[in-house]
C-alpha cells in the first residue's frame, strides 16, 4: 500500500482485519490522530468480531505491506487462532481501547 492510502474509513461496516507486516499508519477521528500504528499491530479485529462499524479512519503514513483477512477467512481459522484474536480484543477493552489499535480521543 502506498503512503496516504486509506486502509479503513470511519463508519464503514467491518468485513475484514488487517495485520501490519511493514510500514506505519495513523488512526484518525474528527481530524485528530488518535493512534500511531506500526509493524505487528492489528487493525479492525474488534469491529469484525463484534459486528460494529469502524470508529476511525486509518491512513498509511509510509509505504506498507499488510495481510488482510476477510470475515470468511476468519470463520475458517482454527479455534486456537480465533481464541488468540479474542484475547487481544479482551486485553484492548481492559486497557480502554475502543477499536483495534485506536485509543479513545
Amino acid at each position: 500500500m502506498a503512503e496516504g492510502q486509506i486502509l479503513m474509513k470511519h463508519g464503514d461496516y467491518s468485513t475484514d482485519l488487517i495485520a501490519i507486516e511493514e510500514g506505519s499508519a495513523d488512526g484518525i477521528r474528527d481530524g485528530n490522530t488518535i493512534a500511531s500504528l506500526k509493524e505487528g499491530d492489528l487493525i479492525g479485529e474488534m469491529g469484525l468480531l463484534e459486528h460494529e462499524p469502524r470508529n476511525a479512519d486509518v491512513v498509511a503514513t509510509s509505504p506498507m505491506r499488510v495481510m488482510k483477512l476477510t470475515h470468511w477467512e476468519i470463520r475458517r481459522m482454527s479455534e486456537e487462532a480465533l481464541q488468540r484474536i479474542q484475547e487481544v480484543v479482551a486485553k484492548r477493552r481492559q486497557d480502554g481501547v475502543v477499536d483495534p489499535a485506536h485509543r479513545s480521543a
